[in-house]
């Protein structure tokens, strides 16, 4: 169904054949086409009928900037199956709650789930369910628990008890990964959580917050009503806090509005085709285990059968004013998280995923290739830089934003190098295109032992401190680095670009090739001082590298390192090749 036929573009094509009964397959035929022409879609199978969600309606992968395609899709679409193979009509039904493509997507014996992808913000993290309905349709989406991280071109498959996400990339078709995840669907089993007011004014007198709780593969209606708890905030666990029992547990189905003591109005609406059930717990006790700001909250409970369920969360905050709840519906506020870090987002910047606002967790240096931890050492290095945190990632990678983000990262005291103050420390940001760590201007409280810094995108962020000196030999006053370019740029069919790297000497070359969402496409050294090259403009020092290799059409980055002893000349460029 769809997809990208080379030197062509995208189709609507869909074409399908019969299982044999030694298992091959007899001739392909043609049936009927999908409504639009789509690319990075994911179809599902469900009883009779096939659903196809999301995807992408442009032409091709990449923009001719080299950027990724934008035109996303909303749309599922159903049909179905004729007893001979053939497809009936399609028919659009419940939107996605966003466009995505190169997603992934799972059918269970009730619902369809979505997971992660990609859109014009970038990665995305997002899991959302929909109930498959009596006459075929859909249910309106609803949002779960996020993928552990952001991630696109992933696969998913689902079993009796368990759906698993398999493999994908962390940045537009790219960044391969290996990882499995999985989730019950039966004997511990995954809840989406609503909590409400979504925002909640600390000085007020009211006496609930409440939970709507529904979960996809049970019936609510089969809670254990003692058993529902509050049993993490942050992802830290804290002593439980129980639904209160004087106030009965009560079920609804489809939409729901309802007045609450504090005089807001809170509507859940298309919840249709969910049953879900409402609890009540203190707003005394749920404040005083929570800060300021946006908080998750983990909900666990026992179903009747011994089986249990647990959720968590997306949007809920706790809040000194009312005035904060305007700013809320904007996607604004202060998202703290359990060790400590911070992303302040004004109204009006953050265009992400209205349900999964961000993800924020300290970086596993065990994920980083040694490639990527020498780079990092290396610029550490020359920059006299040295950690005093942790490096943290914020996601989706590589969103920006209309207006700066305040982030605010906490330092070890402990690490600060002798004779460094702390309020010289400056949050230093990861660009993996150059392979350096870029200083950002930085504000630190000493108090909150915290780094502040406005950003303009996610990415990886530490805490560094500078003016750290290294012993050596005194550098070369006569090396130096002049002009850096490739040609023929564009590069058309069959020709070979070069890059031409002017030194006044030199002992090595290191030219690192990468794609425009950062992955390595080629690396190579040349050694020796440079030769006497012609440019046109008279005889110049120069290295010249020939890209011989077979890379397909797009923007390139380059970047050059010239070495001559401990000292390091760094260039960059880009290049285009019109295959």
């Amino acid at each position: 169904m769809g997809g990208i036929i080379r030197s062509v573009g995208s189709t609507s094509e869909v074409y399908w054949a019969e299982i044999l009964p030694d298992k091959t397959l007899g001739a392909w035929n043609q049936t009927t086409a999908l409504p639009v022409k789509l690319f990075g879609h994911k179809a599902a199978i469900f009883a009779s009928r096939i659903y196809v969600a999301g995807g992408n309606y442009g032409h091709t992968l990449y923009t001719n900037e080299g950027l990724p395609a934008p035109e996303n899709s909303s749309a599922v679409y159903a049909s179905d199956i004729n007893p001979d193979g053939s497809l009936g009509q399609w028919q659009s039904i419940s939107e996605l709650p966003e466009p995505v493509s190169f997603h992934a997507l799972a059918a269970t014996s009730k619902n369809i789930y979505v997971f992660g992808g990609h859109n014009t913000n970038g990665v995305l993290n997002a899991v959302y369910f929909a109930p498959v309905l009596n006459d075929g349709s859909l249910g309106s989406w609803q949002a779960l628990d996020a993928l552990p991280k952001n991630l696109l071109a992933l696969a998913a498959v689902s079993s009796e008890k368990y759906i698993y996400a398999l493999g994908g990339g962390d940045a537009y078709i790219d960044g391969p990964q290996s990882n499995i995840y999985y989730m019950q669907i039966q004997n511990s089993i995954k809840a989406f959580v609503k909590i409400v007011p979504s925002v909640i004014n600390k000085k007020s007198h009211g006496r609930w917050i409440m939970a709507i709780v529904g979960i996809p593969e049970a019936d609510a209606r089969d809670i254990v009503y003692g058993s529902v708890r509050i049993s993490a905030v942050n992802g830290k666990p804290i002593s439980p806090i129980y639904a209160d029992s004087s106030w009965r547990n009560k079920f609804h189905e489809g939409d729901y509005d309802g007045e609450y003591e504090d005089g807001e109005s809170e509507r859940f609406g298309a919840l249709l085709g969910h049953k879900y059930a409402m609890f009540k717990f203190s707003r005394q006790k749920v404040a005083e285990v929570v800060e300021e700001g946006q908080v998750t909250l983990k909900i666990e409970g026992n179903l009747k059968d011994g089986k249990t369920f647990a959720g968590e969360n997306t949007n809920w905050v706790l809040s000194k004013s009312k005035f904060f709840s305007k700013f809320l519906e904007a996607r604004a506020g202060k998202r703290k998280t359990h060790f400590k870090a911070e992303a302040d987002i004004p109204a009006g910047a953050f265009p992400g995923n209205p349900e999964l606002v961000m993800t924020i967790e300290e970086e596993d240096n065990n994920t980083l290739s040694n490639k990527e931890k020498e780079a990092r050492d290396e610029s550490k290095g020359k920059k006299n830089l040295v950690e005093v945190s942790k490096p943290v990632k914020f996601g989706p990678h590589g969103i920006g934003f209309e207006k700066p983000v305040t982030i605010a990262l906490p330092y070890d005291s402990a690490k600060l190098p002798e004779g460094v103050k702390a309020k010289n420390l400056k949050i230093c940001h990861w660009n993996a295109q150059s392979a350096e760590w870029e200083e950002l201007d930085s504000r630190v409280s000493e108090e909150e032992n915290l780094v502040r810094a406005d950003i303009t995108h996610f990415s990886v962020y530490q805490v560094m401190a500078g003016g750290v000196e290294n012993s050596g030999p005194a550098p070369d006053p006569d090396f130096k680095l002049n002009e850096v370019y490739a040609y023929p740029n564009p590069a058309k069919a069959g020709e070979k670009p070069k890059i031409h790297i002017e030194a006044s000497s030199g002992e090595k070359v290191l030219i690192k090739i990468y794609t425009v969402s950062g992955r390595l496409v080629k690396e190579a050294a040349v050694t020796g001082a440079p030769s006497l090259i012609e440019d046109g403009n008279g005889s110049e020092n120069a290295y010249e590298y020939e890209v011989i290799e077979e890379l397909a059409s797009g923007v390139y980055y380059y970047l050059i390192e010239v070495s001559k002893g401990a000292q390091k000349l760094k260039a960059s460029g880009k290049l285009a090749l019109l295959r």
